[in-house]
């Protein structure tokens, strides 16, 4: 009877699928008016910026409470737009985009906000093939575009561009590199003013990388893919948290269905390292845009032409993972892609369905805050307290809705009023407090409906788990295991173990399943106990305590509710 009952338990706490991540979407513009482009930029404040085109102009929408306020910028004509926004030192919004308004050609142009009003310059004709810009700010103020244009009629020659401003209306401009065909540049630039540029070069089937110091050289070379196995489409630059640049791009084989989601890092000063991070079918829509969490932790936000929607790639240790963004039919052309400094992701993206313009938000998991060093700040939201104030002083727990991951919240001062199942929104300090990851003092706001958790069930040996990419430091990142231990680490989380009995005294007991770990665990005041029990089960949080140098393994407990008496 008792093996019966304890094997009903493991199936009420079974375990469910997982995903990574909770996106928030919402319509930017929703005209049915939109021409097919997208670009993200994060103020300061973290507040998001984006440019789009719709009905024949520029617009720039900024989020307020609410939604968005949209502004007019420019006329850019119906094929017009392919914009690129930045925020200037000025912390005004600036925009560079190509105006095919005019009959005498299309021309690149730079506009900037001042005293309110939106003032633009012509910066360089590009010919009659627009593609997507990139716009970027030197640390002297400058604002840099990267671009592609065409000259000549028969033949036609291509080039990639980069203009910087030296003065009102006038822009050094030169050529970087002939390609065979049109295509998308992507550009960041460092505080060392180390400008970087990535583009697709059809010529030699290459994904090329442009980058000279200061008003240096250019120095080019070849990243991955040829014109046996091509880059295809986008690529995206962004920098890691160590200032070298990651690349994201599409590789295919000719004739075959199927392309891959690619990302190169250049490690060590002396070479790129390739991996890939997804599958996409080879039917024409090639658009991806990178970005690298503090951890490291790369994301890519792509459009997924076999799921037809937007999807993020994820790197968490040796493995990719993807989840949907947004999951509507067509949405996510041209995604841009941003972090706050808190980690928190941001995209904008065309939905070609209904020719609107979408974004969508994404705060930082909490698997990806514990690989934040002790002091650095972070922000997690959509999670649910796995224990309520009162519980467990100074301690309140929280994990994701999936049971994948959970986190101590530790408070040095007054405990919030939180019950189990809120769901909140989390903002503080990380830190490590008896061998475990926490946030210290944060700020904690109830965001949405309550919901119900239900614990994960795990056996004795396998509660704790192993490192989880714990680097010892200092600074010490990432959460470190259980001595001895290995599997999952799920410090943090809600379980239930279960097995035979033995008192201790009037906190603590221990738990043996037959596994040969015995587990410790701690009950709070006001919890009773009973000397004379003998099977319980018990549900709680996978937490730990230090001993000597060694880690050992410790069950919370929250209430008398968790303990149930098997015999």
């Amino acid at each position: 009877m008792l093996r019966g009952l304890i094997a009903t338990i493991a199936v009420l706490v079974s375990l469910v699928p997982v995903e990574a991540g909770v996106w928030d979407v919402s319509e930017v513009y929703s005209g049915w008016g939109g021409i097919g482009d997208s670009s993200l930029t994060l103020d300061t404040s973290g507040i998001p910026h984006i440019s789009y085109s719709a009905d024949a102009g520029l617009y720039h929408a900024v989020k307020v409470l609410g939604g968005w306020n949209s502004e007019f910028v420019a006329s850019v004509g119906y094929s017009g737009g392919w914009s690129s926004i930045a925020i200037n030192p000025a912390g005004q919004p600036a925009i560079a985009f190509i105006d095919c308004s005019s009959e005498s050609g299309n021309y690149l142009k730079y506009a900037y906000k001042s005293g309110g009003a939106w003032l633009t310059e012509t910066v360089d004709s590009v010919g009659w093939l627009p593609e997507h810009i990139c716009l970027a700010y030197n640390p002297a103020g400058q604002p840099c575009i990267a671009y592609c244009k065409s000259v000549g009629v028969d033949p036609i020659r291509t080039y990639v561009c980069f203009a910087r401003r030296v003065s009102a209306g006038n822009w050094s401009i030169q050529n970087i590199a002939e390609v065979g065909f049109v295509t998308a540049p992507s550009m960041v630039i460092d505080s060392t003013d180390t400008t970087r540029i990535a583009f697709v070069d059809s010529n030699t089937g290459g994904v090329r990388y442009a980058s000279k110091a200061g008003v240096g050289p250019w120095i080019l070379q070849t990243i991955d893919g040829n014109q046996m196995s091509p880059a295809i489409g986008y690529a995206s630059i962004a920098l890691q948290p160590n200032g070298s640049p990651a690349v994201a791009y599409f590789t295919g084989v000719p004739g075959s269905s199927v392309l891959t989601l690619k990302l190169a890092c250049w490690q060590g000063g002396t070479s790129w390292t390739r991996e890939a991070a997804a599958s996409i079918l080879n039917e024409g829509a090639y658009h991806c845009s990178v970005a690298v969490r503090r951890g490291p932790v790369p994301l890519i936000a792509y459009y997924d032409t076999a799921a037809s929607c937007l999807k993020c790639a994820w790197k968490s240790g040796s493995g990719w993972s993807t989840e949907v963004i947004d999951p509507a039919t067509l949405a996510g052309f041209r995604p841009s892609l941003k972090l706050d400094s808190l980690g928190n992701a941001h995209v904008a993206y065309f939905d070609n369905m209904n020719f609107n313009v979408k974004y969508a938000w994404s705060p930082t998991p909490i698997q990806d805050a514990k690989l934040l060093a002790d002091g650095e700040m972070v922000q997690i939201s959509a999670v649910a307290a796995s224990s309520g104030s009162g519980e467990l002083n100074p301690r309140i727990y929280v994990q994701d809705f999936e049971r994948t991951c959970g986190i101590q919240l530790y408070f040095t001062q007054q405990v919030p009023t939180v019950a189990r199942g809120s769901v909140l929104d989390i903002r503080g300090q990380l830190t490590t407090v008896g061998g475990e990851r926490a946030i210290i003092n944060p700020n904690v706001e109830e965001i949405g409906i309550p919901v119900v958790l239900r614990p994960l069930a795990v056996t004795n040996r396998s509660l704790g788990g192993g490192d989880f990419r714990y680097q010892p430091g200092p600074p010490a990142r990432g959460q470190r295991g259980i001595t001895g231990a290995t599997g999952l680490n799920n410090i943090g989380l809600l379980v239930t173990i279960w097995g035979a009995y033995t008192y201790v005294d009037s906190s603590t007991f221990a738990i043996d399943d037959g596994s040969g770990v015995s587990v410790k665990c701690v009950v709070p005041p006001g919890v009773s106990i009973n000397p004379n029990w003998r099977y319980v089960c018990v549900t709680g949080i996978s937490s730990c305590e230090p001993v000597d140098q060694e880690l050992h393994r410790l069950m919370r407990v929250r209430a008398s509710s968790d303990i149930v008496v098997l015999q």
